[in-house]
């Protein structure tokens, strides 16, 4: 990329101007005055919901699988209606359409409050950076950030992998020097129990010796006696 056509030779200044000419820097620009980063309320979730810490992100996710499960399980309550309950609908005034229509709206308030709860938790999770109104904008399905705010959801999830880096180091050093001092533990026991054992006998041996001479002269004496 040169004027000369020069092989491996990168001219940044023509580049620049090209880049210039063909409008690239200035759509950037608006880019970046806009909303660059757009990310739907799950998948922000999921990748910066550990910010706020491991006991929240596993409530919000048993919250969002539940809600999730309540939503599938609506269409089947149509079909698991028995026979003679489109009859009653219709005694009461509702039919199979106004059945359909309730199960439809029932189903329309699990998605809302889905929706509603996802969009919560992810403006608990910018309030958790710091971020302030105009850095980030709530949408019904996705989340709008600066370029400066998801630089700052980044050093903050970088940081809260870090610490929990720093914690597995933390349990598992401890746990390798609670080994190695069980283990120390273990040698010094059977280092004194062997000590011991040793000298038990060296004083058994001597002992049975004292014995011995003590028994020896006393049958000496009785035999001299006699």
């Amino acid at each position: 990329p040169n004027s000369e056509g020069a092989p491996r030779r990168f001219d940044g200044g023509y580049i620049g101007g090209q880049l210039r000419s063909s409008g690239v820097l200035e759509a950037v620009r608006v880019c970046r005055l806009a909303w660059p980063h757009r990310l739907a309320h799950a998948a922000f979730l999921r990748r910066f919901g550990v910010v706020r810490g491991r006991a929240w992100l596993a409530k919000i996710v048993v919250a969002m699988e539940g809600a999730k499960a309540a939503a599938r399980a609506q269409p089947a309550v149509a079909s698991a209606l028995p026979m003679g309950a489109e009859s009653v609908a219709c005694v009461s005034g509702l039919g199979s359409a106004g059945v359909s229509a309730s199960v439809n709206m029932d189903k329309e308030r699990d998605e809302q409050g889905f929706t509603s709860m996802c969009a919560s938790a992810c403006v608990e999770v910018v309030r958790e950076v710091g971020l302030g109104s105009e850095q980030f904008a709530i949408g019904r399905t996705k989340l709008f950030l600066r370029p400066e705010a998801l630089a700052e959801l980044e050093r903050c999830r970088i940081a809260k992998i870090g610490s929990f880096a720093y914690e597995i180091q933390r349990i598992a050093r401890g746990r390798a020097v609670r080994t190695h001092q069980r283990l120390r533990a273990d040698s010094a026991t059977r280092v004194q129990r062997a000590w011991r054992r040793r000298n038990c006998r060296a004083r058994f041996v001597w002992l049975k010796r004292c014995a011995t001479v003590v028994q020896a002269f006393w049958r000496r004496r009785l035999a001299c006696a006699a």
